[in-house]
């Protein structure tokens, strides 16, 4: 994310597979007024995305006690991280974005790349299956805290591309 990051030549044009895995599309908007259009209420009533098919079985974690004697568990329910400003919560925040009219949230997170301006999130907040079309207008806020008194302390991001598996 982020304006000028990626020149206009290495981003493919809307449904243009970069690989067998991945496809793309720019962005329609550009990052500076996609910033622009967000007002902190419509972060507020963005609504969550939801995936298009139930992730129920994502949370499921196989019984590996058998194997070598090693266990997993997971916490189901609500996580709220305590202090979003210090490292490494500092690297996660909301993905907002708009299909059609509606604004939608969805979580993101920072991570390592050559150019310092990737964020990975889950294919159904850049992809609508419903439109069959890339979203629009995504900004990132990290360590956006909607309950604070200073919502977006790092500001926000403009994205110029989004990705996604071709599977998806």
């Amino acid at each position: 994310v982020g304006s000028g990051i990626a020149s206009a030549s290495s981003i493919p044009v809307a449904g243009t597979d970069v690989s067998d895995r991945v496809s793309g599309s720019r962005l329609e908007t550009a990052p500076d007024v996609a910033v622009g259009s967000w007002a902190p209420r419509d972060f507020r009533n963005a609504r969550p995305a939801a995936p298009p098919v139930s992730p129920a079985g994502a949370f499921d974690i196989p019984d590996l006690a058998p194997v070598r004697g090693m266990a997993a568990s997971v916490a189901n329910g609500p996580f709220v991280p305590t202090d979003t400003k210090q490292f490494p919560l500092r690297t996660h925040g909301k993905i907002f974005f708009r299909v059609g009219s509606i604004e939608y949230v969805c979580s993101g997170t920072v991570i390592s790349s050559r150019g310092r301006n990737v964020i990975f999130t889950a294919g159904h907040c850049v992809y609508d299956t419903e439109s069959a079309d890339y979203v629009d207008q995504l900004v990132f806020v990290p360590a956006y805290d909607g309950n604070s008194a200073d919502p977006e302390p790092f500001g926000r991001w403009g994205a110029t591309a989004v990705f996604t598996s071709s599977r998806y």
